[in-house]
């Protein structure tokens, strides 16, 4: 007989080698994903700092757009990737604080009408 015929232990193997195949096709697509995807993140962050500054020499100081300032704009740069760093951990540490202040204000009423029910409820046996 073909195939149709085989033990049932060769279509188990069968079916564990392409579940094995296909678990290790999709990981390696799951970690190039990620992998892109922090790549676009760390370019587009550090990409801001760079259109901000050429945003405010163009707009304010047009005349002093000369390459000759490279390490004043390089310092510049890096006070403003610095400052948005700090702000970006503080904001995460507001967060942080506020989904606990969330979570305790979203849990009081279940622990009050749980202490209000206790005196009130019948033990049933059954």
């Amino acid at each position: 007989m073909g195939y149709l015929g085989t033990h049932p232990r060769d279509t188990l193997k069968v079916f564990l080698l392409l579940l094995a195949f296909t678990s290790h096709q999709l990981m390696s697509l799951h970690f190039f994903c990620n992998l892109i995807g922090w790549v676009a993140g760390i370019s587009h962050i550090s990409s801001l700092p760079i259109l901000f500054l050429s945003f405010v020499q163009h707009q304010f100081f047009p005349q002093d757009s000369s390459p000759e300032n490279f390490w004043l704009l390089y310092g510049i740069l890096t006070g403003i990737s610095v400052l948005l760093t700090l702000v970006n951990y503080r904001g995460l540490d507001v967060v942080a604080n506020a989904t606990v202040v969330i979570f305790f204000l979203t849990m009081v009423p279940f622990v009050l009408l749980v202490a209000i029910g206790i005196p009130k409820g019948e033990c049933i046996y059954v």
